[in-house]
């Protein structure tokens, strides 16, 4: 998970989520809004993954990867992830490659300093 202050409330969700442009990849779709803190949601939906415990792994290696970029890169922005069929049977590695590869499309691959 990440820190209170990096998630999105629903209100925010649903406002980013018709705002923001979207970028693609093979396994995920991100909706990408500017702004000047980071903040992010992952979406898994149940019809993707009817298992929950499927459901949480996903998530959690999502956001683990997540964090890990943001750390290193620092980029600044609202980011909501949604998966694709594709990206239920990824490995870890993969998923992050191309977490990494759709944020730095969604940014514009400008690392903005804290």
């Amino acid at each position: 998970m990440l820190k209170k202050t990096q998630r999105l409330t629903k209100r925010q969700f649903t406002t980013f989520f018709s705002q923001g442009r979207q970028v693609h990849t093979l396994s995920l779709r991100v909706v990408y809004s500017p702004h000047t803190q980071f903040h992010a949601a992952v979406v898994i939906p149940k019809k993707l993954v009817p298992k929950a415990t499927a459901r949480m792994k996903l998530r959690r290696r999502l956001y683990n990867g997540l964090r890990t970029l943001i750390e290193a890169t620092h980029i600044n922005g609202v980011f909501i992830i949604i998966i694709k069929a594709t990206a239920v049977g990824a490995s870890y590695h993969t998923l992050k490659k191309e977490l990494e590869e759709v944020l730095q499309k969604s940014a514009g691959h400008r690392g903005n300093p804290r």
